[in-house]
């Protein structure tokens, strides 16, 4: 029989599904569409919101630290709370007697007697607890005021918050929170409040127990003060140790009378208004404030070039404090020195001062 031919017969093999003999069936090809403006559009404005979003956390977080104003409650735990400091005499503090005058390095010559009214002038203040004399210099085509104190007694130098509030970024000019405290003379902090760390004890009382790698300025009640590595205090343990004041800035300018000369890790190293404390003997302190950033009224100093002003003026112990526009000194109603050749410093924290018990 001959036989039928198929339908195939004849032609060539195809492969499966019409796929051509010695092809492989690959990947499927992705077809391409075109995307109109519309898509594109809307990819665009999703970033453009997603960037709002975030420039708007970090706004918000910037504003949180440096502009917004809170209150703390602080610590509380107070000099008032350790038994050994419950009176002037436990502490070591002067009763206001001659003798504990002279101790102090107030001289005889420089009483006044406690029945009689303090005798004020345009450069001095002098009762029978407080001298201190105002005097103006030039130093490195810089101009800088000193005042010279020296106290019966330690509680005499406080502290003043602006507004009267412990808290972050609550501000006031010196000169207002001065009068507000009856000052007869003041200086600008630390500006503590555009931070949240350090240890921050003022008029004995600790607010703040956050140690930092800085420099820690103590003033204690028996007049004498001393610069400590922070990170290895405890405001606890200074408050026992009989602590009146803290700052937490410097960096340490005078030590056992000499100029501190390595300031290579500072960042406060450049021509600036400054602000310094420093101590001659127990009682007995320095506020120095040169202007600065003003051609050609007052450079400002580098901060070895103040360390070494500090130490011509015979501090045993000297310590930087915020500077720049803050620098200003407060003395008879008035601020004395012109930071940035402005008439008008800028607001900040808390203030250094002198008043009567």
């Amino acid at each position: 029989m001959s036989s039928v031919k198929t339908p195939s017969s004849g032609r060539k093999s195809r492969g499966t599904r019409g796929t051509p003999r010695g092809r492989h069936s690959g990947p499927s090809r992705a077809v391409k569409t075109h995307r109109g403006p519309a898509s594109h559009i809307g990819r665009n404005a999703l970033i453009i919101i997603l960037a709002m979003v975030v420039i708007g956390v970090v706004c918000y977080a910037l504003a949180l630290r440096f502009l917004v104003p809170r209150e703390e409650s602080g610590l509380g735990y107070a000099i008032s709370d350790v038994k050994s400091y419950n009176n002037d005499e436990a502490a070591g503090v002067a009763s206001g007697t001659e003798g504990s005058q002279m101790q102090a390095g107030i001289s005889t010559a420089d009483m006044v007697s406690q029945t009689d009214a303090p005798v004020i002038t345009d450069t001095s203040y002098r009762s029978a607890n407080i001298d201190i004399k105002i005097t103006s210099h030039h130093y490195k085509k810089s101009a800088y005021y000193v005042a010279d104190i020296k106290l019966s007694t330690v509680k005499a130098l406080r502290c003043a918050f602006a507004k009267g509030k412990f808290g972050r970024n609550i501000t006031q000019n010196t000169s207002r929170m001065a009068i507000d405290n009856n000052a007869l003379v003041a200086a600008n902090g630390d500006f503590y409040g555009i931070r949240n760390n350090g240890i921050i004890i003022r008029n004995g009382v600790l607010y703040r127990n956050k140690p930092t790698p800085r420099d820690l300025l103590v003033i204690y009640l028996d007049g004498h003060m001393e610069v400590l590595d922070e990170r290895k205090q405890d405001g606890y343990k200074l408050i026992e140790a009989g602590a009146w004041q803290t700052y937490s800035f410097g960096p340490t300018l005078v030590r056992n009378g000499v100029a501190v000369g390595d300031y290579s890790k500072s960042n406060v190293k450049g021509y600036n208004p400054r602000t310094g404390i420093g101590m001659i003997e127990p009682n007995h302190f320095l506020l120095v404030v040169v202007d600065g950033r003003a051609k050609g009224y007052s450079d400002g100093l580098k901060i070895d070039a103040f360390a070494q002003l500090m130490e011509s003026l015979g501090c045993q112990v000297a310590y930087n404090l915020d500077g720049g526009a803050t620098s200003s000194m407060y003395f008879n109603n008035e601020i004395i020195n012109n930071a940035l050749g402005k008439s008008k410093p800028r607001e900040h924290s808390d203030i250094i001062m002198v008043v009567e018990q």
